[in-house]
């Protein structure tokens, strides 16, 4: 994961979390959300404004759709 990707919170909520786990995280549960800051293992989202701290057993990663797939001629 870098700055600037897209990642789905996922619906389960990672009580596991490295950092803990306040229920006011639940909003963001089966949302897509924008890395905005990455610090160690620390990983900000710009959706709630850097309040909270993640990691990433927090998210599924978007695996963007090719809609143009070229057949290569090996």
């Amino acid at each position: 994961m870098k700055v600037g990707d897209k990642v789905r919170v996922k619906r389960d909520p990672a009580y596991d979390n490295t950092f803990g786990w306040n229920g006011k995280m639940n909003e963001f549960l089966g949302q897509e959300v924008t890395i905005a800051r990455i610090s160690g293992i620390m990983i900000h989202i710009r959706e709630d404004h850097g309040q909270w701290s993640w990691d990433e057993s927090c998210f599924d990663v978007i695996v963007p759709e090719i809609s143009n797939v070229v057949e290569a001629n090996w």
